[in-house]
């Protein structure tokens, strides 16, 4: 996986102004909460700014990879640009003491930032070659769960002796310094060929096209599922952090540890991922890892001790990073030159699984606890493995040129 940092140039440039933005992107999570607490005193508060920030995404995110899938390049340099000088002004009303201000910022920073993961996952095939997108997918994802891993802790540190002002500052200045890296990329030559099915590579795009792709190519359609699946549980999870920290002993702070414990089991996702790729069948892959992802999310219902559930959350953790290389991958090798304008439409989908989690999961422990909420949970998710059962055809694998080449 990190050979490609080291024989590729451009991919090692694409991978640096990634984990600058996404590093910043940390920053302003942390800020945020600190800066609403502040000035609110109030959890509901946080929730609700966290659920605001998550709603542009949700909404924006299709389109912004259809403007990917036509602009690739500048549209990235263009997002971090504008990130950048939101955040400049995020910077000035949190000197004022503005929430308001804070708030409306932020969810601008976060609509120009919609379609930007699309339009990078696009991009890959434009970096590497065929029979190395899974390596690439999954050096992608060990980025964001290293950024996971580390992000909130090195906020802390600097929210210890600066203000959440200081974090939005330095937010501009990361968007600043990644959209100076990727304007110096160069890139193959666009793949000009339409998607599997299709006629043009972006004649419907206008008409929700892209979202109608997720559930046409089989394959995609069940790393589709298995990917909502997996962000829905994460919703859930993310609202307990607090809850199981305090059950497990570790106080209210070790929801951090918490956390810190899924960007690490991300990482070890990342890692292995892309050898599942190369030697099971896709419906394997899914269904193992929402098997996986069910048994930790109950187990963790009764877990007790605090490298229980660090150990509980890691897998879930893993599981989710390998689910989301599998989707990415196989839209990369089936959707062709409408890359970005289809993950997209996933992106916006796995967001909208996010929120349902973070509003489903208060309901649920109010019903049943929060042991009867992961069990809960856990049943679902094992029971959607039923939608990815083949119906008698062959069980699709990841392309041969890339399967032989990982093997």
């Amino acid at each position: 996986m990190t050979a490609l940092l080291f024989s590729h140039r451009a991919f090692r440039r694409f991978a640096l102004a990634f984990v600058v933005s996404r590093a910043g992107d940390y920053l302003l999570s942390v800020g945020m909460i600190v800066f609403v607490f502040a000035q609110t005193g109030s959890a509901a508060w946080v929730a609700a700014a966290a659920i605001l920030r998550v709603i542009p995404n949700i909404a924006f995110s299709a389109w912004g990879g259809a403007l990917g899938s036509r602009f690739g390049l500048r549209l990235l340099v263009l997002s971090d640009v504008l990130r950048a000088g939101l955040n400049l002004a995020l910077t000035g009303a949190a000197l004022a003491g503005s929430l308001p201000a804070v708030l409306l910022l932020s969810v601008c920073s976060q609509v120009a930032g919609a379609g930007y993961a699309a339009t990078s996952a696009g991009l890959i095939p434009r970096l590497v070659a065929e029979d190395e997108h899974a390596s690439a997918n999954a050096t992608v994802s060990a980025i964001e769960s290293v950024s996971l891993l580390a992000g909130p802790s090195i906020a802390g540190v600097l929210l210890s002796f600066s203000s959440p002002a200081f974090a939005f500052g330095l937010n501009a200045v990361s968007f600043a310094l990644s959209a100076a890296v990727i304007a110096r990329l160069r890139l193959r030559p666009a793949q000009v060929e339409p998607a599997r099915g299709m006629d043009e590579p972006l004649s419907e795009l206008t008409r929700g096209w892209a979202f109608r792709y997720l559930w046409q190519e089989r394959e995609i359609r069940m790393a589709t599922v298995g990917l909502l699946a997996s962000n829905f549980l994460v919703g859930v999870v993310s609202v307990l952090f607090v809850l199981l920290s305090i059950r497990m002993g570790s106080g209210d702070s070790g929801a951090g540890y918490l956390m810190a414990a899924f960007g690490g089991g991300g990482l070890l996702g990342a890692l292995f991922g892309e050898r599942a790729l190369a030697w099971l069948p896709v419906v394997r892959i899914a269904v193992g890892a929402l098997v996986i992802s069910g048994l930790a999310a109950a187990l963790l219902g009764h877990a007790e001790l605090p490298w229980c559930g660090w150990l509980l959350v890691g897998a879930i953790g893993a599981a989710s990073a390998v689910l989301e290389i599998l989707a990415v991958t196989h839209v990369q090798a089936v959707a062709r030159g409408s890359t970005a304008a289809v993950c997209g439409a996933l992106d916006s989908l796995g967001h909208g699984a996010v929120l349902f989690g973070l509003l489903t999961a208060p309901v649920l422990v109010a019903l049943a606890g929060v042991s009867g909420c992961l069990l809960l949970v856990a049943i679902a998710l094992v029971a959607s493995c039923a939608a990815l059962m083949p119906s008698g055809r062959r069980v699709p694998r990841v392309a041969g040129p890339l399967r032989a080449a990982l093997r």
